[in-house]
């Protein structure tokens, strides 16, 4: 995996400030592997028939739009867990209650299970890229 070292000038974590010349480690992203090329991968191997396979992608969006719209994270075993953030304003009322207002779900938020994460971390190289490089073409 391509990377290349990006001086930062102002970064904070927690409202502190961090060094201002220090330089940090930005991937430098490839090709998106979408579409056809995942169900090949998937259907090498795996005893899926293309048909079973196609109804299995699209039925994810689905359960994943039930389950997690009900406050139900959804968590795949051997991928990890999604969920949702929210944003709105509180707002205190004439009675005192509290109301939500202008609320609407923020993010989809992905955490990896340990599995994945570590073999991502166990398989994964990092080259350094100086002056940007060309990562479209690399096969890395």
């Amino acid at each position: 995996m391509k990377y290349n070292a990006i001086p930062c000038a102002v970064k904070t974590s927690g409202g502190v400030l961090k060094e201002l010349k220090k330089e940090y480690p930005v991937i430098l992203p490839a090709h998106v592997i979408k579409g056809k090329a995942v169900e090949d991968y998937l259907l090498r191997g795996e005893g899926l028939s293309p048909v079973a396979l196609a109804a299995t992608l699209a039925a994810l969006p689905r359960m994943m739009t039930t389950f997690i719209s009900m406050g139900h994270p959804v968590k795949i075993d051997g991928i990890g867990t999604f969920f949702i953030t929210m944003k709105g304003d509180v707002e205190t009322d004439a009675d005192g209650k509290k109301v939500l207002k202008n609320d609407c779900v923020d993010k989809i938020v992905f955490r990896p299970c340990k599995s994945l994460l570590n073999e991502l971390r166990l398989n994964t190289k990092f080259n350094l890229i100086q002056n940007g490089g060309d990562v479209e073409n690399d096969a890395d």
